[in-house]
């Protein structure tokens, strides 16, 4: 017989055994059919080049996809074990939960349920979200540094997803300002439920206020491309005079020295603190 949804139609098959002597006529391998309309791998609807396997509790092959219809469409025979087989697992069997696969990666399930029952008929929606980045924080402020010093902080990248998620780069804007320091390289691979930690090394050149960004470039098929905000802060070295003393004049006779000083802001002015000059 033949049941429809949409534009996709479904061929139900059952194979038939005659009893021996008897003319009993029975079910040699119950069948589940499941379905979906909406069903999506690594953020795509599946098509035609994409393949749906289904497996019992047991981790027996009981189903691979039979029909297509338009994106996102699918059908499946999942098969139930055979009644006098019992010293055998060719399926599933009533209540069992259903795990599919799309391309060898493990669905979960949207909508609907996974659950066998012979000669069932269930929308099921599936998706494999495939990578899945996270990164541990949208900006960092690295508050006043010295110039001539740095200030180091790690980025933790985590892949969340359900398949190894490749990183293409992390760039700086202001590479010689906010350094990208990951010393294994880019590309960089991170299997699931795994991170990465990068450092950004901030090395102000100047007393002023940077304002940068990172970009993350990954195959995370909807946030291929992440930024980090970047702020600090350049601030200068403290002031030291390195005159400690000036020597006597002598009355009547020009009088001139040097004085010197490190850090503080350039360029300085110099005034008198106590005392007055003749």
């Amino acid at each position: 017989m033949k049941k429809g949804f949409g534009g996709l139609t479904l061929s139900l098959v059952l194979t038939l055994a005659v009893g021996v002597g008897t003319g009993q006529v029975f079910a040699q391998a119950p069948v589940c059919d499941f379905w979906g309309m909406s069903t999506t791998f690594h953020g795509r609807p599946i098509t035609t080049a994409d393949t749906i396997k289904a497996y019992d509790p047991d981790g027996v092959l009981c189903g691979v996809q039979y029909a297509w219809g338009g994106p996102g469409q699918y059908g499946i025979h999942v098969e139930g074990d055979l009644p006098f087989t019992p010293d055998k697992d060719e399926g599933a069997v009533d209540g069992d939960t259903i795990t599919f696969y799309i391309n060898g990666e493990k669905a979960t399930v949207v909508s609907g349920s996974p659950v066998w029952s012979p000669g069932g008929y269930f929308q099921l929606e599936l998706s494999v979200p495939g990578p899945d980045i996270a990164v541990s924080t949208d900006s960092v402020d690295f508050g006043g540094v010295q110039v001539g010093s740095s200030k180091d902080t790690v980025l933790t990248v985590s892949n969340e997803g359900t398949s190894p998620l490749t990183i293409n780069d992390i760039v700086s804007s202001n590479p010689s300002v906010f350094e990208v320091i990951y010393t294994p390289g880019f590309p960089a691979i991170v299997d699931v439920a795994a991170n990465i930690d990068v450092t950004v090394s901030f090395r102000p050149a100047d007393v002023t206020t940077y304002t940068d960004s990172l970009t993350v470039i990954s195959d995370d098929p909807d946030e291929g491309t992440l930024y980090v905000s970047l702020t600090g802060k350049g601030m200068p070295a403290p002031l030291v005079v390195t005159t400690a003393s000036l020597a006597d004049g002598v009355v009547g006779e020009s009088y001139n020295q040097t004085l010197g000083a490190s850090g503080g802001v350039k360029p300085y002015t110099w005034g008198m603190a106590s005392g007055s000059l003749p």
